[in-house]
């Protein structure tokens, strides 16, 4: 199985029980640390795979081989396999015939096995191992089918490749970009347009209920972010420049300060492994004090998924802030994620 596909499986399926967020700096400071580790790793780029070029290559070496023995009556609307030969330049001739259409699509791939077989230096070694055969008659009627074969064989290859790989791949990185910014739907569709854009100053219910576990990067505003920079030095021991206060953009800014913290001391490579012990070390950090508040991470893989379960999760993260961005008083043991389960 592909790494890519590994993250996306865990993405859909992993599951964390929810847990009472940290109670005071070094605690939060601790966390903040561990959603930084997975802040990064989400961010990193999903490396893409490609189609295997055998399969074009393995294609083309039939259609020259086609070409080749086709009759010269034919080869002469390609010449040389250049751009003057394309089918701007003969479909005055075909268009109007019932086959021109389909003709019209497949001059491409003719054109370019017509160049392939052109008398060229380039092309020197390959018409030595390939003479064109002494009986064209007998070899184009083998060699026909076989090219139209090669090309509805290809056009099944590219089809499976899109929905098994590619589709898969473009899912992926879309689930690793909303576990990563995703925001209430009050504050938009992307926690860095609306860090960017918002002019209002925090308040306790802009990290009350289902307002956080939407994204990674909103939970890290809530848990280091406060409306005033004195309310910032809960997650780094030391206060940032700017705050989640009423002047448009500031909380971009802040953010910014705060996340260059998460560069230091790890290189994320992006597998299912190191996502997987990045989910792990905020899920002990939190659920070591509980069963209740934070059902971020939780949240965050379940929302973006196909799990039946994944509308059952709600966030019950109740004016967790004080001073320090945090829940200066420990909820009881008895108070859970509603259900968070």
């Amino acid at each position: 199985m592909k790494p890519i596909i590994k993250v996306l499986l865990l993405l859909l399926h992993l599951s964390v029980h929810g847990a009472q967020g940290a109670t005071d700096p070094a605690e939060a400071a601790i966390e903040f640390k561990a959603l930084c580790r997975l802040t990064k790793l989400l961010e990193t780029p999903v490396v893409k795979s490609s189609p295997d070029p055998k399969v074009e290559h393995e294609v083309q070496e039939i259609l020259k081989l086609n070409m080749s023995a086709a009759p010269e009556s034919w080869r002469v609307n390609f010449g040389d396999g250049s751009a003057k030969h394309d089918w701007a330049s003969i479909k005055g001739k075909y268009s109007s015939e019932p086959y021109g259409k389909d003709w019209e699509t497949s001059w491409p791939d003719w054109l370019k096995a017509a160049a392939g077989i052109a008398p060229t230096d380039s092309n020197k070694d390959w018409l030595e191992r390939h003479p064109r055969p002494a009986t064209t008659q007998i070899a184009a009627a083998q060699l026909k089918p076989l090219a139209a074969k090669a090309k509805e064989l290809q056009a099944t290859y590219v089809t499976q490749y899109k929905v098994e790989v590619k589709d898969k791949e473009d899912l992926a990185e879309a689930k690793l970009k909303a576990a990563l910014t995703e925001v209430h739907s009050t504050k938009g569709k992307d926690f860095n347009t609306f860090a960017a854009t918002n002019g209002a100053a925090r308040t306790n219910g802009d990290c009350n209920g289902d307002k956080a576990g939407q994204g990674v990067l909103y939970d890290i505003a809530c848990l280091c972010i406060g409306a005033v920079t004195t309310e910032t030095d809960g997650c780094m021991g030391a206060v940032l420049s700017e705050a989640w206060t009423a002047s448009t953009g500031k909380l971009g800014e802040a953010m910014a300060e705060l996340k260059k913290h998460c560069t230091q001391g790890f290189s994320p490579t992006l597998t299912s492994e190191a996502l997987a012990s990045a989910v792990t070390t905020v899920e002990n950090l939190i659920g070591r004090r509980g069963r209740q508040g934070l059902c971020e991470i939780r949240r965050i893989l379940q929302q973006h998924s196909d799990h039946p379960q994944a509308t059952k999760s709600t966030m019950d993260d109740r004016n967790r802030r004080s001073k320090h961005g945090i829940d200066g008083s420990r909820k009881s043991q008895n108070t859970s994620c509603r259900n968070c389960s």
